[in-house]
């Protein structure tokens, strides 16, 4: 008895040092991977994207120093007149980021630390899901090293400077863990769906909708499955309710926005996803270039084709993966007739190959659970998997190498001067009907004052003051872009002046004045926002002690 209880004993201290290498090794891998393109003689690879999540970045630790604790306007951008990313393109786990910043770290920097930090969480969230499905150690490592140094993920790192499709892709495996637990029919575990969609909702909302076609998926291959056991579905919707309450404080005020008043996503495509679609051969090339904003790589095309030609001899769940995956990457394609969907809600996702998210999941998990059943012997699914890794490094490292278009590779100095009127590709954000280079062009001018007299204007951090004068009743039009939730206090009269959308200057704020006073124009935080806030603190507050008190019962 004594002997058995040593052998216990000596095993937890070896599990231990197992975990503990691994998440050495991870940290080293975060490093690793960004090194040649991102940190190297301190050059860094200028993503398309880079110059709008620096903005974001900027434009949070400002709110944070005039203690603005959840903003909702970012007045770094356009010169101060702010743009309201954060309503549409949740800040939650940007914070890191911005304490980087507020503690005196340049902002290149802040953001190459928070990328190391990213890769970090995406390896440990990996490797922990993977685990609470199989125990198997060494599969967990796996899974959780293909899956951090996919191909996909290193041009979002590097090629397109996705930050919020990257921090998505953190959450990709807890959320698969989740449904997975609920189709197996795990007591409890449908929490886990709540805690990864959440986490694709307030990273990226896109890749929660692509993971939502993934659900609907998965759901069809196991209809006969929930309908024995209705507990299944009623997992699901738990799963569904708490998701939304977690995610409020988000949703709810996009979507007051968007019922509010029209915006240039809802009024013209960026793009078309029949535009994007590229042809097999050509993701082919992408992946043998080693290179691109769409490279699916060679492990995950090559390890498809194997997976799928082993087929047959796949577990049930594996089986399921490989087809939903194979059917991913159709999506990705011409063959598919993208051109009806050019005018429905799919058509957001803008690119087809972000379906390419969904194909590395599967691949990566399907290849790390089942890759010790094609060979017999230790030693020959050693080497098999070592070579495995070796080639996918060699991969990386050469992908950090050799990219194109040298004149990215910028220094940390030049790319510290931000551009505060890059808004991001399409510019979703913005008034439907605003001019926004005429704007840009004169960013501090206030409009409209021919019968109005202004003096003593004083600009804060998001706010103007200024005594006025005029005779008759007269429109003013402010240098801020127009969202719900601004305020016009006039502190001689003490009264509430509302605020419109400009109908002079579409898209820019106007208040109506008449007499003589002294405006405070400021942004407030609506109803809305208020409260769908308070009931996600209190969800997640509440879910959080359920959850400790669960797992030390």
């Amino acid at each position: 008895m004594e002997q058995e209880s040593l052998i216990e004993i000596k095993k937890s201290k070896i599990s231990k040092y197992q975990t503990w290498l691994y998440i050495s090794i991870f940290l080293l891998l975060s490093i690793f991977m960004i090194y040649s393109s991102h940190i190297h003689q301190n050059v860094l690879y200028s993503g398309d994207d880079i110059q709008f999540h620096l903005s974001r970045i900027e434009g949070l630790a400002e709110n944070l120093l005039h203690q603005k604790w959840f903003p909702k306007i970012n007045f770094f951008f356009l010169y101060g007149m702010g743009y309201a990313s954060p309503l549409f393109y949740c800040e939650l786990f940007l914070y890191p980021a911005a304490f980087f910043r507020l503690i005196g770290i340049s902002v290149t920097q802040s953001y190459i630390l928070y990328l190391i930090l990213i890769n970090f969480c995406t390896f440990l969230i990996a490797y922990f899901s993977f685990k609470k499905v199989d125990s198997v150690r060494w599969k967990a490592f796996l899974f959780a090293f293909l899956y951090g140094m996919s191909s996909y993920r290193l041009s979002d790192l590097t090629e397109r400077a996705a930050l919020g499709e990257l921090l998505a892709l953190m959450f990709l495996p807890v959320a698969f863990l989740g449904i997975y637990q609920i189709v197996k029919c795990e007591r409890g575990q449908w929490i886990w769906l709540s805690v990864g969609m959440s986490g694709l909702i307030l990273t990226h909302v896109l890749t929660g909708l692509i993971f939502s076609i993934f659900i609907v998926c998965y759901l069809l291959l196991n209809v006969e499955s929930l309908k024995k056991r209705s507990e299944k579905l009623i997992s699901l919707f738990k799963a569904a309710g708490l998701t939304i309450f977690l995610t409020s404080f988000f949703i709810f005020p996009l979507l007051e926005q968007v019922m509010n008043q029209r915006f240039m996503f809802q009024e013209k495509p960026v793009t078309y996803l029949s535009d994007n679609a590229s042809t097999v051969l050509n993701y082919l090339g992408i992946a043998f270039r080693n290179n691109g904003y769409n490279n699916l790589g060679l492990f995950v095309i090559v390890a498809l084709v194997f997976l799928g030609s082993m087929y047959k001899k796949l577990e049930q769940v594996n089986r399921q993966l490989i087809l939903i995956a194979a059917g991913f990457a159709f999506l990705s394609t011409d063959f598919f007739p993208h051109k009806i969907f050019d005018q429905s809600i799919f058509n957001a996702l803008q690119f087809p190959w972000r379906f390419f998210l969904v194909v590395t999941l599967c691949v990566c998990w399907v290849f790390a659970s089942s890759c010790d059943q094609f060979f017999s012997g230790k030693m020959t699914i050693f080497r098999f998997v070592s070579g495995v890794i070796i080639g996918v490094c060699v991969l990386t490292a050469a992908h950090g190498v050799f990219l194109p278009e040298e004149q990215r590779e910028v220094s940390y100095d030049r790319l510290e001067n931000i551009q505060s009127n890059h808004l991001g590709w399409g510019q979703e954000y913005v008034p439907s009907k605003l001019q926004l280079s005429q704007v840009i062009a004169e960013p501090r001018k206030i409009r409209g004052q021919a019968d109005i007299a202004l003096t003593d204007v004083n600009w804060g951090y998001g706010e103007v003051q200024f005594d006025y004068e005029t005779t008759k009743e007269s429109s003013l039009v402010l240098p801020y872009l127009y969202y719900k939730g601004y305020h016009a206090v006039d502190r001689v009269q003490d009264r509430e002046i509302r605020v419109n959308s400009s109908s002079t200057f579409p898209g820019l704020v106007e208040i109506q004045l008449n007499g003589r006073g002294k405006i405070h124009f400021f942004y407030k935080e609506t109803a809305i926002q208020t409260v769908s806030l308070i009931v996600s603190i209190v969800v997640w507050i509440s879910f959080v002690t359920w959850f400790v008190l669960m797992k030390r019962s």
